[in-house]
């Protein structure tokens, strides 16, 4: 039936209005798609200082864009929900957000009502939920094969073949001597060598950067001290001055010698307390006076201060040390232990590794790079590929990536959408179409004829392949014997939280600029629906409808 004019009016700026929405969201997930895969690209951010980041994280690089439409920012947001939930699939996760937006554009083109499209993507989610574990293979502790694949999955694409292998199996070896437990695990980076030259070290590695007057009273060649005692400080260390602003008037040599005969008491006393616990090492988070540091130095106690807080902290639980605000509070209980504390220079970078510590085992990856950007971005990428390893043996499942758990998941979606017997049939088959974007975006970007690549993984599927996908050459692949496989709560958070994304957005019918200051915007923060936009970091990229 034809509609009257008075029809037209009405509806038209509410489809005008989704349809801005639905581009919105769409054109994020287009910024960020040619960096999925192997194959992937990467992006170069420059900031408005001229500071420039490379990187292919699609965390990364929504965290640093500037969005200023309320709905990416939204899809912004759904990504780092991701990253903090899982610490993977941000990038999928976007896609398949952009892939449901288009999809569910094309239903209310057809006059779906965005209920009924919500609906039908929430029963779809349901049923792809349903069916993972279907998909899933067991993973244990022990299986040093199928670990190394999940962190070779990771980093696959940001190295060759050869340092992929190496830091797979340095990641593995780490996480298995801690008993995987990250809390013990130390990554530490250093600018000025090759990757090759990665390596792990049994033991806590301090950077000694911040207190290079220490190093210098220590030596320049390699040292070691055996069974070390440890004395931790967490507070300055020196002598109290007062809080109010005072002022000393000196009217005799004989007053300013006794001055300076009561600091040196004072210094004195300090440096007694901690020779007479028989202490060999002093761990210090802040500053030491440099009088009382060149008198440890000449008592034999290496005294280092302004130890990172979180090795300060790692140090204390791994030695037994008690942490102490002042030297005074210093007792034999709260002195720890060690195999053993030694220098070593790493790069440009001098460290002192505190190894074999008696109450914690402590494991360091001690990562090379030619420059602080890649040594940065190696640290980043072990980080990851650590937090991916554990989180699939804390599930103990993982699924084939690859583009092949997603195409899987669309071929049950369309077989139960044949049981529906209202609209929402269209639906759950059009959210199917939206799970095959993922192998798709990944055999373009391996140069691929995407409809010749799904076309092909469909009838392998179909055959003894269930889990066929696009191999590293973009060519199809059996992912599991391939070795791609990844975290199994990677995939299904992805699938959760692009639901979520999307239905919010399909809920909105009209976007009205308000007048409030910035003072209640702020005291609005913690609204559901808030679309504050994130720190980008000065970088001057904008997506906006």
């Amino acid at each position: 039936m034809a509609s009257t004019p008075g029809d037209d009016q009405s509806e038209q700026p509410e489809q005008n209005t989704q349809q801005g929405l639905l581009d919105a969201g769409q054109s994020v997930a287009t910024a960020v798609q040619t960096t999925l895969g192997p194959n992937g690209h990467d992006k170069m951010l420059v900031g408005e200082k001229g500071k420039v980041l490379v990187t292919n994280d699609g965390a990364r690089i929504l965290d640093r864009i500037e969005i200023t439409d309320p709905v990416g920012q939204a899809i912004a947001r759904a990504a780092r929900s991701q990253q903090q939930a899982v610490g993977d699939g941000t990038t999928t996760t976007v896609i398949l957000t952009g892939a449901l937006l288009s999809s569910a554009q094309s239903l209310l083109a057809d006059g779906f009502h965005p209920t009924t499209i919500v609906d039908g993507f929430h029963r779809a989610t349901d049923v792809a939920r349903d069916r993972l574990p279907e998909y899933a293979v067991s993973v244990d502790r022990t299986d040093e094969v199928l670990l190394e694949n999940v962190a070779k999955t990771t980093v696959t694409g940001r190295w060759d073949e050869t340092n992929t292998a190496r830091f797979a199996e340095l990641t593995v070896s780490a996480l298995q001597a801690v008993g995987f437990d990250r809390s013990k695990l130390g990554i530490e980076a250093y600018p000025g060598g090759q990757l090759q030259e990665s390596e792990l070290v049994d033991g806590i590695c301090i950077d000694m950067e911040s207190s290079p007057a220490t190093v210098d009273d220590w030596g320049r060649s390699d040292r070691r001290i055996p069974n070390p005692r440890i004395a931790m400080v967490n507070s300055e260390i020196t002598i109290e001055k007062p809080d109010a602003v005072a002022s000393v008037t000196l009217e005799s040599s004989d007053q300013a010698e006794q001055f300076r005969d009561h600091e040196q008491a004072v210094r004195s006393k300090i440096v007694a307390t901690i020779t007479e616990l028989d202490v060999d090492v002093l761990f210090c988070q802040k500053s030491i006076d440099e009088p009382i540091r060149n008198s440890l130095s000449r008592a034999g106690i290496l005294a280092v201060e302004r130890t990172r807080q979180d090795q300060f902290d790692a140090t204390c639980r791994a030695t037994g040390a008690t942490a102490v605000q002042s030297v005074d509070q210093l007792t034999p209980e709260a002195v720890g232990q060690a195999g053993g504390v030694r220098r070593r220079t790493v790069g440009t970078t001098e460290t002192l590794q505190v190894v074999d510590c008696p109450l914690e085992t402590r494991c360091s990856v001690l990562l090379r790079g030619g420059t602080p950007h890649v040594a940065a971005e190696t640290e980043r990428i072990v980080a990851e590929c650590s937090r991916n390893v554990c989180l699939a043996v804390g599930d103990g499942r993982v699924v084939a990536g690859g583009g092949a758990t997603a195409l899987a998941l669309a071929t049950e979606l369309r077989s139960a959408a044949r049981s529906v017997a209202n609209r929402e049939q269209i639906v759950i088959d059009a959210f199917g179409e939206a799970l095959e974007e993922i192998p798709r975006v990944l055999a373009i970007n391996a140069g691929r004829d995407p409809i010749d690549a799904l076309s092909t993984l469909r009838t392998r599927q179909a055959g003894n392949e269930p889990t066929a996908g696009i191999g590293s050459s973009g060519e199809g692949r059996e992912m599991i014997d391939a070795g791609v496989v990844e975290p199994y709560p990677v995939f299904d958070r992805s699938l959760a939280i692009a639901l979520d994304a999307a239905s919010m957005i399909l809920r909105i019918d009209d976007v009205i600029e308000t007048t409030a200051t910035e003072r209640g915007d702020a005291a609005d923060t913690t609204h559901a629906n808030d679309h504050a936009g994130p720190d980008t970091g000065g970088y001057p990229w904008a997506i906006s409808h």
